[in-house]
């Protein structure tokens, strides 16, 4: 996967995961997708991204 991406917001993957956003919530609030907040926002790195597809 290539990306110039260095962090994604939960929309931005949703849509590269091909799921819905809720799910795509599910999955960093499970903690199956390792996340950063900052404020109110969320953002998830590129490696946790690599990980959760390599698992």
């Amino acid at each position: 996967m290539e990306s110039n991406h260095e962090v994604y917001t939960v929309p931005e993957l949703a849509a590269i995961l091909k799921i819905g956003r809720n799910a795509a919530y599910d999955l960093v609030k499970s903690g199956k997708i390792h996340s950063i907040r900052i404020g109110k926002s969320i953002r998830i790195p590129h490696a946790a991204l690599e990980e959760f597809l390599n698992s």
